[in-house]
């Protein structure tokens, strides 16, 4: 059973009305796509329903609300989730600098750690939180919570980014099962594409993890700033004897990125991730590790999901 991750707001008198539980915010790119943001609000929703938790969501290019216009009404603590596939430059720069420009100061203690791709399941190196534990506030730091909350009130707990993660090699697998690809195509991993050395690494290891997972190596095309692009990468499969290439997508939700995609040369090409529940659950997870490593909230005990 689930419980949620903080119990209800308990004020007394005298008390500001500052929540004891934090907002979710969840923060993506912005895309002019209409199919972006219904993706973006699908997390968002899903993670605050999962644990009884208000959300909201704000993008950090292309159109709003940006971070301090979704902030400006809310209370309390706020748990910040960078709905992006590696942790590159919005989430490094962009998100920290509309924090403090929404006033919100980013917790001692929270900073975001990315793990490679592991193994499916189990813990996820760096984290120390095992997939699908979710905490749970009992009554010994309940009020302890909530009094942080009054002297906490603009304090911002940053999250790591979505990927790379384990659980998302799954996810990738399914979307290129749905796109009609065989099992025995060649397969490449498109992803968005990053002038930040860390990123492509990231980007890097979850080729790796699906290689494995397929039985064979799997190249990566990017659909900007880095190369070789996705045409590129899919031709070289080509030249060298494939003789059906699949493209799997490394990209969160539809947009001008994955439109591209269907001019790459591919006999199949997998959707984004979208809201599969594996990227639901990999957001939960990274909001269990965000707040449980902080210092200055109490640390709730751990319940895993069953």
């Amino acid at each position: 059973m689930t419980t949620a991750l903080f119990p209800p707001a308990r004020l007394g008198a005298g008390r500001r009305s500052i929540p004891s539980r934090p907002t979710v915010l969840l923060v993506a790119h912005g895309t002019r796509h209409p199919g972006g943001a219904p993706v973006a609000e699908a997390l968002a929703r899903a993670v605050g329903e999962r644990h009884g938790l208000p959300w909201r969501v704000a993008y950090v290019d292309v159109h709003g609300p940006t971070i301090p216009e979704a902030l400006a009404d809310v209370p309390g603590p706020v748990v910040v989730l960078p709905a992006f596939l590696a942790s590159g430059y919005h989430v490094r720069v962009d998100i920290p600098e509309q924090l403090a420009l929404a006033g919100r100061r980013i917790a001692a203690g929270a900073a975001p750690a990315t793990a490679a791709v592991g193994s499916a399941g189990g813990a996820v190196p760096g984290e120390g939180v095992p997939v699908g534990a979710v905490p749970v506030v009992g009554d010994s730091v309940s009020g302890a919570v909530s009094g942080a909350t009054d002297a906490h009130g603009g304090t911002a707990v940053v999250a790591d980014a979505i990927g790379p993660h384990p659980l998302l090699l799954r996810t990738l697998r399914d979307r290129l099962r749905e796109a009609g690809a065989r099992p025995r195509d060649a397969v490449v991993l498109a992803a968005a594409g990053s002038s930040d050395h860390s990123a492509l690494a990231e980007v890097a290891s979850v080729a790796d993890g699906l290689g494995r997972r397929l039985g064979r190596p799997v190249p990566v095309g990017y659909a900007a700033t880095a190369t070789p692009s996705v045409p590129e990468a899919v031709a070289r499969l080509r030249e060298a004897g494939a003789r059906r290439v699949s493209v799997a997508s490394w990209l969160l939700a539809p947009g001008l990125f994955a439109d591209r995609l269907a001019a790459a040369g591919a006999d199949a090409v997998a959707a984004p991730l979208g809201d599969h529940r594996a990227v639901v659950d990999v957001l939960t997870e990274r909001l269990t590790a965000a707040w449980a490593t902080t210092r200055e909230f109490p640390t709730p005990a751990l319940r895993c999901a069953g």
